[in-house]
């Protein structure tokens, strides 16, 4: 009975992570761009400074645009569940593209980040390496 109990928590618990509707977890919904490009525009809203990215696609981009908030900013990201298989991009102008560190190559538990910046808002795209459909890390955002 104990074993019951206890996996009935661990998926719920696990659920309540992976599956969460907050305004602060993203996710590619409705339509790509209307080139049929499979690429995927998120703006995420100005008050969430942490959350979470879950991606359910087999194939595409997303980018995600973080607002201004008018102060040296750096977005920080953690793998929760096979989010190692992407490779996450600065676009933010002024960063040249620069491409994080896998998270798959690194202590799983200290965060990657980008360069701070002071500019009107960051930019990363999120693509899958291979075919993936479903990954899901956590994003965080510092601030000096």
């Amino acid at each position: 009975m104990f074993q019951v109990i206890l996996c009935a928590s661990i998926f719920a618990l696990s659920g309540g992570l992976m599956f969460d509707d907050g305004p602060c977890d993203l996710s590619p919904n409705g339509m790509p761009d209307p080139d049929h490009s499979m690429n995927y525009k998120i703006e995420v809203p100005k008050s969430c400074v942490n959350g979470t990215f879950r991606w359910d696609y087999p194939r595409g981009t997303a980018v995600l645009y973080f607002a201004d908030y008018t102060k040296t900013t750096t977005v920080c990201f953690r793998e929760l569940v096979g989010g190692w298989d992407y490779t996450l991009t600065d676009l933010t102008p002024g960063h040249g593209n620069a491409t994080l560190p896998h998270i798959q190559d690194r202590d799983r538990s200290i965060p990657i980040c980008t360069n701070s910046t002071f500019v009107d808002s960051l930019v990363i795209q999120v693509k899958p390496d291979h075919l993936v459909y479903v990954g899901e890390f956590i994003y965080q955002l510092k601030f000096k």
